[in-house]
């Protein structure tokens, strides 16, 4: 019976202890739940610089990636949820060959892009107004092509949608605003603004 009532003790304890560490400093809970808007440039755009001159394609107009996330705290450092984004682009493919096989072809596409994706942050710093985070999402990308070869063509297909963040902060308790580097569908850099609570 006393082993009973010792082991009552060290997980009531136990749990004391965990509810002060969800304290910060000032004394007041972390929020648990946070959305988030984010517009980044879209992951193409360092393609079409890098790329056009090689492989004959030339993306003149790409919106930005416009993204809402949810994220709720699983764990003091844990953090999952859900991502939907969006993004549009059109481009020029234009390719002459000397050869004689092909001559002056060019074609023009318009692709709508729609993500969903789970997603999971890593939060390693959480004090005040500033919170500092890594995370990764991986879903599935639906993607509407128009291509105009002579006439209009439709094209529906699904893909993968991935984004690795390699850091990201908030500033600001509630209401904030921040920024993320990373790698993937949504881009090498997007913006952030949002409300914890």
């Amino acid at each position: 019976m006393k082993k009973l009532i010792l082991l009552l003790l060290v997980v009531l304890s136990a749990n004391v202890n965990a509810q002060t560490e969800s304290k910060n400093r000032a004394g007041n809970s972390l929020p648990n739940n946070m959305f988030q808007l984010e517009m980044g440039e879209s992951g193409r755009f360092f393609a079409n610089v890098l790329f056009k001159n090689n492989a004959g394609v030339d993306i003149g107009d790409i919106s930005p990636t416009f993204s809402l996330s949810y994220h709720n705290r699983i764990l003091p450092w844990l953090w999952m949820g859900t991502t939907i984004s969006y993004n549009q682009e059109a481009s020029v493919t234009s390719m002459t060959f000397t050869d004689g096989r092909l001559v002056d072809f060019e074609n023009f596409r318009t692709m709508h892009q729609l993500s969903f994706a789970p997603s999971i942050r890593f939060s390693y710093f959480d004090r005040h107004n500033l919170f500092m985070y890594s995370g990764i999402q991986f879903g599935m990308r639906w993607e509407r092509d128009q291509l105009y070869v002579g006439g209009i063509g439709r094209v529906n297909y699904f893909g993968m949608f991935a984004q690795l963040t390699l850091f990201g902060f908030t500033y600001g308790k509630n209401f904030f605003i921040g920024g993320e580097i990373g790698f993937g569908n949504k881009g090498v850099l997007n913006f952030t603004t949002g409300y914890r609570f």
